[in-house]
């Protein structure tokens, strides 16, 4: 076999690192709400990614598109995309075809004017009525379609409310339309009655008179349509001196004679509506004490008064006298006033006779009884003191007033768990739940007298123990997989909630500006925050889901910090944890070489920590029986180093690169077996990596 020689130029082209396409994505829908059945409208989506000739997807149909810029795009809705209520996922597709994640349009049911009845009114008194509607979307406009509105009423088209006061009585029929912010409309038909009926108020028995005694009292109507023009008698009679004003409908006079005097009094209102109301006017004579004989009840050591009164007789009456019994001690009877006031020492019930004279020298008595009660049964504490969850608590109520001895019980809610109450009044136990309750208690007397009263009791949480959060020793490596743990120094009394959350500091030669943090770098379920629940009295903490910490593939500092809390208040005491993912030389994932027309093309996928890769060096391997001119090349990939990882583009992949490159070969293009690829930069070289030629 004949040797073959080939010439391997060193004129080679770095090609630009390339970086993947990121898939759109959708970040609002303007609108985001629609009607079913809404005339035809521009749905316009507003996100990242987009590229010309992307289309937005209704469902499964894919709308007329208006590319606006990589940032928005504009799509027409007809009424038949819409037609039934519910939620419809909105797609956006690039041309290559990425694909967004999907947002929902809510379409929601069209409008419907509620059959409300509608309140009645009264003429010349404020109304205000509701029109309530479902389904639509807002925001709505309230329309007066046809029909009759009552006069001084009118119709709010933002807020669809009948407000104003109605002018006149009537029953109005009339219809009325709302429109959705979406333009569908509905109507519905209402009626409207206004009417108020005309009655003499307060009929019966009208306060005494006495004769010779100046006597005034006012008959009052109410409903009807004012000014009330007439009040005259449509039967009976006045005591002789007392008439009635028929404008005012004021009784007033001197009575003349004694008796009683039954009558039927009739009003007119301005629409002209009569009503009528029967009276009875007593009117009586002669001196005598008018006051009731049981006097209002009195309390120990609360203020009291009664004014007692006369009648008949000569005015003014003087001489006011205790003429048999005992009043209260403490109280005091005023000779000229006739009052009975001051503060009772204590309770009892007390019986006695009390005389008056008038101007003219009669006397008249009365006998009269007054129970004095005890003191109002209070509880008298003031404020619970704080508690802490899982200590010892102790607490006596205070109470005041009733007829001791007193009983003690909790209620009408149960005590927070672990708390009891004693019929004695104490509070006593070691509480369970940390939070704020509101606790009752009720307070029983001896004489079956029973008050009750709520209090705010606070359940402070205990001080956090000690913990260790292990799992990550000081340094980690790129792209592991370490397990957390969580663990108390001590059992905690009562259930820990909380969360580890994850931050990081890059530590980087090149960046794009920024956190040029690596998107790899989180927790196994996908995020940087991750929940745990450490029961009541365990050490070890539960996590949500697993508690794997991915490093990713940039150097610099990963800090966990981890939060506690109990029924959702924040615990102090937590401190982070820091751990350091070290600069490294550069890691090499995979190597791919293709034969190209002139020669053929390397592919080098992997990472480097600081983001730097300085040199990449190639050792050619020849086939069997060629002779390679070139065996091994270096290259400087400082620049392009540098240009990538300070790119935009770069953010996306952390310490992550592919780096694509170009060999031309002189001669028999079969003369490379395979090729050996070594990356480097200022923390080392990576291990040799080895990729045939086809």
């Amino acid at each position: 076999m004949r040797d073959r020689t080939c010439l391997l130029l060193l004129a080679m082209a770095v090609g630009t690192p390339l970086a993947r396409a990121a898939a759109p994505s959708i970040a609002t829908l303007v609108p985001a709400a629609t009607t079913a059945a809404a005339p035809s409208f521009t749905l316009t989506v507003t996100g990242a990614g987009f590229q010309p000739g992307a289309a937005v997807r209704l469902g499964s149909q894919l709308l007329p598109t208006n590319f606006l810029s990589s940032t928005q795009l504009n799509a027409l809705v007809t009424p038949a995309q819409i037609a039934a209520p519910g939620a419809v996922m909105v797609t956006v597709v690039n041309p290559g075809p990425e694909v967004s994640l999907t947002t929902a349009l809510q379409v929601n049911t069209p409008p419907q004017l509620l059959p409300t009845p509608l309140a009645r009114g009264a003429p010349g008194t404020a109304y205000t009525q509701a029109i309530a509607v479902s389904g639509g979307t807002p925001p709505y406009l309230f329309a007066f379609i046809s029909g009759s509105f009552p006069p001084g009423l009118s119709l709010a088209g933002a807020t669809g409310a009948i407000t104003g006061v109605p002018e006149a009585a009537g029953s109005f029929d009339f219809t009325l339309r709302v429109t959705d912010g979406a333009g569908v409309a509905a109507t519905r038909a209402y009626t409207l009655t206004v009417t108020a009926a005309l009655a003499v108020a307060a009929s019966g028995s009208l306060p005494p008179g006495v004769v010779g005694k100046a006597y005034s009292h006012t008959l009052t109507a109410t409903g009807g349509v004012a000014p009330y023009s007439r009040w005259r008698l449509a039967t009976g009679a006045l005591p002789a001196g007392v008439v009635l004003n028929e404008i005012t409908g004021e009784l007033a006079g001197a009575p003349s004679q004694a008796g009683s005097f039954a009558f039927i009094a009739q009003v007119r209102d301005a629409s002209g509506q009569t009503a009528q109301g029967a009276f009875t006017l007593t009117v009586e004579t002669g001196l005598r004490i008018e006051t009731p004989s049981a006097l209002g009840d009195a309390t120990a050591r609360t203020a009291y008064l009664v004014r007692l009164t006369a009648v008949g007789g000569a005015p003014p009456y003087t001489g006011w006298r205790v003429v048999a019994g005992t009043v209260p001690p403490a109280l005091v009877l005023n000779a000229l006033t006739g009052e009975l006031a001051g503060s009772p020492a204590g309770p009892g019930a007390f019986a006695f006779t009390l005389a008056v004279s008038d101007a003219a020298g009669r006397t008249a008595s009365k006998a009269f009884t007054l129970t004095v009660l005890p003191a109002p049964l209070a509880i008298t504490t003031g404020e619970l003191p704080e508690a802490t969850a899982g200590a010892a608590y102790s607490f006596l109520l205070t109470a005041d007033g009733g007829t001791p001895p007193y009983r003690w019980a909790a209620g009408p809610d149960s005590l927070p768990t672990g708390l009891a109450l004693s019929p004695g009044g104490t509070l006593t136990g070691a509480p369970v739940a940390v939070g704020t309750s509101r606790v009752g208690f009720t307070l029983h007397d001896s004489a079956g007298r029973t008050v009750a009263r709520e209090f705010t009791l606070r359940i402070a949480a205990p001080p956090l123990p000690s913990y260790s959060l292990t799992g990550l020793a000081g340094e980690a490596g790129p792209g592991v997989q370490p397990r957390l743990a969580l663990t108390l120094g001590a059992p905690y009394p009562v259930t820990l909630t909380g969360n580890v959350t994850l931050s990081f500091t890059p530590d980087v030669a090149h960046s794009p500006g920024g956190d040029a943090t690596d998107p790899a770098l989180r927790f196994a379920q996908g995020g940087r925050q991750i929940q745990f629940t450490i029961p009541a009295g365990a050490l070890v903490a539960v996590f949500e889901s697993s508690p794997a910490l991915q490093t990713g593939t940039v150097s610099g500092a990963i800090t966990l910090t981890p939060s506690f809390a109990v029924n959702g208040t924040a615990l102090a005491g937590a401190l982070p944890l820091s751990v350091r993912v070290p600069r490294g030389a550069p890691v090499v994932r995979s190597v791919a070489a293709v034969r190209t027309a002139s020669g053929f093309e390397v592919s080098v996928n992997g990472f480097a920590t600081p983001r730097e890769v300085t040199q990449a060096s190639f050792r050619f391997t020849a086939a069997n029986g060629a002779t390679l001119h070139t065996a091994e090349v270096t290259l400087p990939l400082a620049q392009p180093s540098a240009d990538w990882f300070t790119s935009e583009a770069s953010r996306a992949f952390g310490g992550q690169f592919t780096y694509r490159q170009t060999f031309t070969l002189s001669g028999d293009a079969f003369a490379v077996e395979s090729v050996s690829v070594t990356l480097a930069n200022a923390s080392g070289a990576s291990p040799a990596a080895t990729a045939s030629l086809p």
